[in-house]
């Protein structure tokens, strides 16, 4: 392993020893140390808006989320190392890394698959950046940003990780002030159509297709809210889009003109990192590889339920190698 390098970024409350990302980071050394004790790792940990200890480059999570792994990722390759691996923090290693490596010199990069489609989670101005139809991301799957492996000995993965380093330098990743606009107050009701269906107008500026079977947070004059899910859109309506709203429960009362609602959830929000990740791939035609499975042997008791990366072998369909498992419970230990 003295040729690969591990590297991961922990902030928020790693500056203080009992933060959790600190524990999840010394756990995760923990782990490779165990398996590897020659392994060369790369990590840093700081405060929230604190640079002093980031890779060189990097700028907060404030100004571009995520983007530090664009930073770590160059700061080991400046070092000279060809075979970089980035793990967050909830990581812990196990058995198998030198299946997948084999697997990465064919391929050049690799990453977990995720099941959200990438219609979902786009902004409109990183579908601006690679100049493309909203109908290009309809059959795109997301990554999973726990784990990215590089091999720049492969001809793809320098003009792969420049595109995405790009991406991020342009501010394509996403900021807090761009995350809190994405769930600030965006809708109006305009009337109600009865106890479980609102019209409402869409005071903003999100790509259409975005709107239908997204998860809106309604807000009556008190501050009560309920959930509903966009049913239809009618993008000619001026001077704002309206769509109607459906409900999940009946209201006893009637909304007023004017009360308010909010993007909620995963829905139409841009995932940083990941989603610029993903349009790498797809530029280069490459594929995350990695698959992700629910659970572990020793997870019965953890608090979240664990994630594990890794492959299938082929030809062999009872023999999977996930050696790459996230759990935020820091009590689960190696």
């Amino acid at each position: 392993m003295k040729d690969i390098v591990f590297t991961s970024v922990c902030f928020g409350d790693a500056h203080t020893n009992g933060g959790a990302y600190i524990k999840q980071q010394n756990r995760l050394k923990e782990s490779i140390s165990e398996i590897y004790p020659d392994a060369n790792m790369r990590f840093w940990a700081s405060k929230y808006d604190d640079l002093s200890n980031r890779p060189t480059g990097a700028r907060t999570h404030f100004d571009s989320s995520y983007g530090f792994k664009v930073h770590a990722v160059k700061s080991c390759l400046e070092e000279g190392f060809k075979k970089i691996i980035w793990v967050d923090t909830a990581i812990i290693m196990k058995p198998g890394l030198e299946t997948i490596l084999e697997v990465l010199s064919g391929k050049g990069v690799m990453a977990g698959v995720d099941t959200n489609k990438l219609n979902t989670c786009t902004s409109d101005k990183c579908l601006n950046w690679i100049v493309k139809p909203k109908e290009y991301l309809n059959n795109l799957n997301l990554v999973a940003g726990s784990v990215y492996l590089f091999d720049f000995n492969h001809p793809k993965t320098q003009p792969f990780f420049d595109m995405w380093s790009k991406m991020e330098e342009d501010g394509l990743f996403g900021s807090a002030e761009e995350a809190h606009a994405e769930n600030s107050i965006s809708f109006v009701v305009r009337k109600q159509i009865d106890e479980q269906h609102l019209e409402m107008e869409f005071v903003g500026d999100v790509n259409d297709a975005y709107f239908v079977g997204a998860k809106v947070q309604v807000y009556d004059k008190n501050d009560n809210s309920c959930f509903g899910i966009i049913q239809s859109l009618d993008p000619e309506a001026k001077p704002f889009n309206r769509v109607v709203v459906k409900l999940q429960k009946s209201l006893s009362g009637f909304l007023l003109e004017g009360e308010v609602a909010r993007w909620r959830g995963g829905f139409n929000s841009h995932r940083h990192d990941e989603s610029c990740f993903s349009l790498c791939l797809d530029k280069f035609d490459m594929k995350p590889l990695l698959h992700s499975c629910i659970g572990y042997t020793n997870a019965a008791n953890s608090v979240d339920q664990p994630f594990n990366y890794g492959i299938d072998v082929d030809g062999q369909p009872d023999q999977k190698i996930y050696p790459f498992h996230k759990c935020h419970d820091i009590k689960m230990g190696l």
